[in-house]
């Protein structure tokens, strides 16, 4: 369980969650913040901070997206291989 106070991306948040670690928290709250940071170095013309916050949680969303993606195609190439390797074994079990 953790209950941490940290603030993301500017805003103070109480984190609390049976499902994670402390470390798995700070390191979510850390790499959302170094993002935000980021957006407001390519952004510095922008001052609204909510309009930054909606362009670091884009840039999170297109990041997740792709690993999402990534992981879907690892996963179609690993189940066509592994039914022609099952194929293999049954053509090697079968009488001729």
């Amino acid at each position: 369980m953790v209950n941490i106070n940290r603030k993301i991306m500017g805003i103070p948040v109480n984190i609390i969650d049976n499902e994670i670690t402390e470390f798995d928290a700070n390191c979510a709250v850390e790499l959302a913040n170094k993002i935000y940071g980021q957006v407001q170095k390519e952004h510095s013309d922008i001052m609204d901070t909510s309009i930054l916050r909606a362009y670091a949680i884009f840039k999170i969303v297109l990041e997740l997206q792709t690993i999402k993606g990534n992981q879907e195609v690892f996963l179609d190439t690993n189940t066509k291989r592994m039914k022609e390797l099952i194929k293999l074994v049954e053509s090697i079990d079968s009488p001729i």
